[in-house]
């Protein structure tokens, strides 16, 4: 029986400074159609964006995000280099502020979050719940602002023993008290990511 031996193909490898750029593209077909045209009114017959492994050997400008090159913008040799840098420059500039609108809009959704956590932490105060069931609310409301897997509040009251409100999965309440008398005696909270190094 014959047998066919198939090639093997070396495909290039993933190249994320020229997705990070032909994302850009795709997001703003607008502007990219401006350019395009632009470079057509100079006489270019190409014009596109290239991986920077390619561009060496091409009439190209880089596109230089925070000193990184992502990749080129190339055409052929009837458009100015002036007019391909320039270019470049423009795309890199619209890559930056959507990067600063992308953390404007994480840091408006976590504002967000805290003033909502604070709206319901000023509506349960005013309303007609018992303080402790007040607080359990508020610790439960933390403890997922914050993503943990447990809260625990120790609440010591004027008259009376030390109690503890606890919220998710937490280690037993002798144990919370004992550390809160430890954080009190140093004056300073215990920071650990283990409950061992607590025993010590």
């Amino acid at each position: 029986m014959a047998t066919t031996t198939v090639p093997t193909i070396a495909l290039p490898a993933p190249d994320a400074g020229f997705d990070r750029v032909l994302s850009w593209r795709i997001a703003h077909p607008g502007l990219w159609e401006i350019l395009a045209a632009s470079a057509r009114d100079i006489g270019a017959t190409m014009f596109d964006i290239v991986a920077t492994a390619y561009a060496r050997t091409m009439h190209a400008a880089a596109v230089i995000v925070d000193g990184a090159i992502l990749a080129a913008v190339c055409a052929d040799d009837r458009v100015p280099l002036s007019w391909l840098e320039a270019t470049a420059e423009f795309i890199a500039v619209s890559i930056s502020r959507d990067d600063e609108l992308v953390r404007m809009t994480d840091e408006l959704l976590e504002t967000y979050d805290q003033l909502s956590f604070l709206y319901d932490t000023t509506r349960m105060l005013t309303s007609n719940m018992t303080l402790p069931q007040s607080l359990r609310l508020i610790l439960a409301q933390a403890r997922i602002i914050v993503g943990a897997q447990g809260g625990a509040l120790v609440v010591v009251p004027a008259v009376g023993a030390s109690f503890v409100l606890a919220d998710g999965e937490v280690p037993p309440e002798q144990f919370l008290l004992q550390i809160h008398e430890r954080a009190i005696v140093q004056g300073r909270p215990l920071v650990s990511n283990t409950a061992a190094s607590f025993r010590a």
